[in-house]
């Protein structure tokens, strides 16, 4: 790929931001240590959420013996309480499903439009849970430009 001089300096930002992003995220798992597995959750959502440009992010972790699953949801712009709880249970369906696809787009739960998602399962067979990451921006799961 050839960057033209007149973008250069953008280019550079970028890569420069790709560079920040990634070295954040190699540091996360120092400050888990001795963490329970709800506060890393916490943490890797609050710094997916702004870094990737979401407008919500949920993580299931499945449970473990003699422990409730953890679920955690973040929202960019909404705190409604029972938005959350809706999309939960969506999700949720979701990773008890056979099926192996999610659908590309739901109807917003925090404004008018669709909500562009990508959902993964966690761990080899899905077994560890499930992560759905949601933007409204119509080059969604692609970079955002800034």
């Amino acid at each position: 790929m050839e960057v033209r001089p007149e973008h250069a300096v953008e280019e550079i930002k970028r890569l420069q931001r790709c560079l920040n992003d990634l070295a954040t995220v190699l540091a996360l798992p120092g400050t888990w240590s001795g963490g329970d597995r709800s506060e890393i959750g916490h943490s890797l959502l609050d710094l997916l959420l702004p870094m990737l440009r979401l407008d919500l992010v949920y993580l299931r972790l499945t449970e473990r013996v003699g422990e409730e699953p953890i679920e955690i949801i973040r929202i960019a712009q909404a705190r409604n309480q029972a938005v959350s709880s809706e999309l939960c249970k969506v999700f949720r369906g979701w990773l008890h499903e056979n099926s192996e696809q999610s659908p590309p787009s739901i109807r917003s739960p925090i404004g008018e439009g669709e909500l562009s998602i990508v959902a993964l399962r966690l761990g080899v067979h899905g077994e560890l849970g499930l992560i759905v990451a949601g933007s409204q921006r119509p080059d969604f799961p692609a970079e955002p430009k800034d």
